[in-house]
């Protein structure tokens, strides 16, 4: 265990030094430091990779991902005292990344389970909804249909507000098998 540890801690460092010696310019090098980073809670400095990351491709989807996910999870620790800010900054990369992605499946769902991680449940029950309605990106493979994770998702949501009847439609009508 240890020596997985200190391997992992190893390979870190590594990436880091190739990435500002050797290959500054690196996109994927900047992805794979800020995933180290957000990997070991290290929010902040996932950001700044992300970030340099944005900086060089703008129009990736997944970096513009990526830097809301850092946002959100800063938004919930303890420290920030702009939170509000925080998570609106979140919002604006996510609805980035909506964009660049497209109004399928996949953007609603992770949007939707945003908001519910932040608690904000008006959004996500909306989000989850969409992600309900739209058919998945990839036809006839359900591996990659999202639609029984967003009806448990509203299920519980619905659960916890007490309405028990509108939580059990929900699982029937989307996940009975």
């Amino acid at each position: 265990m240890m020596a997985q540890h200190h391997d992992m801690k190893f390979l870190m460092r590594f990436c880091l030094r190739l990435t500002i010696r050797k290959y500054p310019d690196s996109f994927a090098l900047s992805l794979l430091n800020g995933h180290n980073a957000f990997y070991k809670g290290s929010y902040k400095h996932a950001l700044g990779e992300y970030v340099r990351g944005y900086k060089m491709n703008p129009d990736s989807d997944m970096t513009n991902l990526f830097i809301a996910l850092t946002f959100l999870h800063i938004a919930c620790q303890k420290f920030p005292t702009k939170r509000q800010m925080v998570i609106m900054q979140a919002v604006v990369f996510f609805k980035e990344y909506q964009r660049l992605r497209g109004n399928i499946q996949e953007t609603s769902y992770n949007i939707g389970r945003a908001m519910h991680h932040l608690g904000l449940y008006h959004l996500a029950i909306h989000f989850y909804e969409e992600a309900l309605k739209t058919a998945p990106s990839i036809e006839g493979d359900e591996t990659f249909d999202l639609r029984r994770e967003a009806a448990f998702n509203l299920s519980l949501i619905y659960r916890s507000s007490g309405n028990e009847d509108l939580a059990n439609h929900i699982l029937m009508t989307h996940i009975v098998v």
